[in-house]
């Protein structure tokens, strides 16, 4: 009986770590660029409000759209978005416009973000650029201009995470994580070697 169990832990063992070399291998193994690079630049955008966080007392119980996960849990990537559009110039923050994106079919059925739902909440002031892959020069471009890029890496195990970019040194992308209480920008690269995907927020209006 007893090498029966040890048999049994060693097969979940190996399976577990089989498994876990998979997930790992699919999401390096996906397209994406280093997380420092493009042009040597000296930028850093407005953000004198506090970022939003996910694990804040007074939305991070709520649940994510019509889905039965919370803010705290899943919710980086809509606190991203919220902290962007605070920064420039908005009045809302993740509890709201969380309400509005279940309101106004921001969500899939997953709790994915609908980006383009974004700008039909904030009457086409806001809108956000879905790129089909990223790249150091949009993000460049974006900093120039005065709009957020909002870039996606992996945490461990694949799982997928979404951060703000409010500066840039040399070039080293600075981003306010919405897990972390940071009141300075940490350096990107510290978080992550690569960027996965890229959405930029602006104003048009």
């Amino acid at each position: 009986m007893k090498r029966l169990i040890i048999i049994a832990l060693l097969t979940l063992l190996v399976g577990g770590a089989g498994l876990w070399g998979y997930v790992w291998w699919k999401t390096r193994s996906a397209s994406h660029i280093a997380a420092q690079g493009g042009r040597t630049l000296s930028i850093r955008l407005p953000a004198e409000a506090p970022h939003f966080r996910q694990n804040d007392p007074r939305w991070g119980a709520e649940k994510l759209g019509r889905t039965s996960e919370t803010i705290k849990s899943v919710g980086c990537a809509m606190c991203s978005v919220a902290s962007a559009a605070q920064y420039l110039g908005e009045t809302t923050d993740p509890s709201t416009l969380n309400r509005a994106l279940a309101e106004n079919g921001g969500y899939t059925d997953q709790g994915w973000l609908v980006w383009s739902a974004i700008a039909k909440i904030f009457d086409q002031r806001i809108e956000v650029n879905v790129l089909s892959s990223p790249s150091h020069e949009a993000m460049d471009r974006a900093l120039e201009a005065g709009q957020y890029s909002v870039v996606k890496f992996f945490l461990p195990m694949g799982i997928p995470h979404w951060v703000i970019v409010v500066s840039k040194e040399g070039q080293d992308y600075l981003i306010y994580d919405p897990t972390e209480t940071e009141k300075e920008p940490r350096r990107l690269s510290e978080k992550t070697s690569g960027i996965y995907s890229l959405r930029i927020v602006r104003r048009t209006a």
